[in-house]
Parts: C-alpha cells; structure tokens; sequence
C-alpha cells in the first residue's frame, strides 16, 4: 500500500464508485483487432488474386495496420491499469510506492497512444487518395489539382497535430507526470511543468479540420463518378459499391 494513506472520496463519488466502462473497453477494443487485421489480410489475398501485385495504398494501409495494432495493445495495457475507471477509484485502489503511480502510467500510455492514432489516420486517408487517384485520375486537370489539394493539405493537418500532441506540455513528460498533483503526491524529483492552456480549443480546431478533410476525401470520388457518362442509375449503384468499398 502507498504511503500517503486512503484518499478522501465525496459521497457522490462513492456514489458512482463501481461505474466502470473496462468491458466496453475490451469489447471494442478486440473487435477492432480482429475486424482490422482480418479484413487487411483478404484485401490483400483478393489483390494479388486479381492484379498479382502490390500497390502503394497498400503500403499505407499496412503502415496504418501497424500502428493501430500498437494503439490498441497500449490501450488494453491502459485499460488493465485503470482506464475506464473514474481517476478517483484508480487513485484509491493505487498500491504503488506513491499514490497516483497507476494513473500516470494510464496517461503515459494513452499520449504514446494518441500520437499513434493521428499517424494512423493520416496513413490511412493517404491511401484512399493514392486509390482515387489510381481509379479516377486521368487526364482531368482539376482532379489532379484537388488531389495534391487533398494530400497536402492532410500532410499539414497531420503534422500540426502530431506537432502539438507531442509539445503541449512542457517538459513533455509532465502530460502524464501531471497525475501526482492529481493523487495529491508529490512530484518525483519536484521536476514540475507546463502544459498549454490552449489544449482543448486546439483538440477542437483539430477535430473540425479533420472533419472538414474527411468531406473533402468523400467529395473527390463523388465528384468524379458525376462526370462519367453512364447513367444516373449506374451512378448511383457505382457510389454505393465504391462507398462499401471504402468502409
């Protein structure tokens, strides 16, 4: 048991002391492992069945494998720690040396985790733009000119936000150092730090951009298939076997 003694809970934290989203956690979690790997392992069966070669959205798709992979492990890890559990009861249940030791390793895994994720989603959505660019692109001037718009402009959006994820808190470690204060410990080696006000309204900018450059990714082939000459039947029945293909 830490040192510092059992923590003082409210009545209403006592309240809600057993709500715990750990199962959820492990649900979903697992579901996106298997339904990750296992739908990355027949897309690249059917695609050296049909075209016996690799491709470069491929490339970043497996990239992106990896790193969801690594994500989604860490988050288990985060998970057995206390993550979905209120900070309150992690701290109370914390037997470490130092109380708060639990709750700092969650959020260390959890910042390794997001910048995981943002790398992810780049990877990801510049693999869609190599596959339009592959099934759409031609000759059509504008096309190429909204595809390399699309590209860098998830290139910069990327590395913005990896940028500030890593450099929010200054010294960096202090996003999970941070957790003692919480516990109410003292900080290891009183090595205290700084994290941006600016956190949240930054998170949000980022979330906006990203839905913004998801429209934008979705618009390219939907604009595309408008210009085929074919009917309007087969241009619907094509955005919605080419919107399957997608997701």
């Amino acid at each position: 048991m830490n040192s510092n003694g059992p923590p003082q809970l409210t009545p209403a934290q006592w309240a809600s002391y057993g709500e715990s989203k750990r199962l959820a956690l492990y649900i979903s979690m697992g579901v996106f492992l298997v339904l990750g790997n296992s739908t990355f392992v027949a897309r690249i069966y059917c695609q050296l069945e049909r075209l016996h070669v690799l491709l470069l959205e491929d490339a970043f798709l497996a990239f992106a494998l990896i790193l969801a992979n690594v994500g989604i492990v860490l988050n288990i890890l985060a998970t057995t720690k206390g993550l979905g559990l209120h900070d309150y009861r992690v701290i109370a249940e914390d037997d470490s040396a130092i109380r708060g030791e639990s709750l700092v390793r969650i959020y260390e895994l959890i910042y390794v985790s997001n910048n995981l994720q943002a790398a992810c989603l780049a990877s990801v959505k510049i693999a869609l733009l190599f596959l339009y660019r592959r099934i759409f692109i031609v000759n059509q001037k504008w096309l190429k000119v909204t595809w390399w718009g699309n590209l860098l402009f998830v290139i910069a959006l990327f590395l913005i936000a990896i940028f500030f994820n890593i450099f929010q808190c200054s010294p960096i470690n202090w996003y999970w150092m941070r957790m003692y204060i919480l516990a109410g410990s003292p900080v290891p080696n009183e090595d205290l730090g700084y994290c941006s006000p600016a956190s949240r309204s930054v998170i949000y900018a980022t979330l906006s951009l990203n839905i913004v450059s998801d429209v934008a990714l979705l618009l390219l082939p939907a604009i595309s298939i408008a210009t085929l000459q074919i009917t309007m039947g087969n241009k619907i029945g094509l955005a919605v076997v080419f919107g399957f293909g997608i997701m």
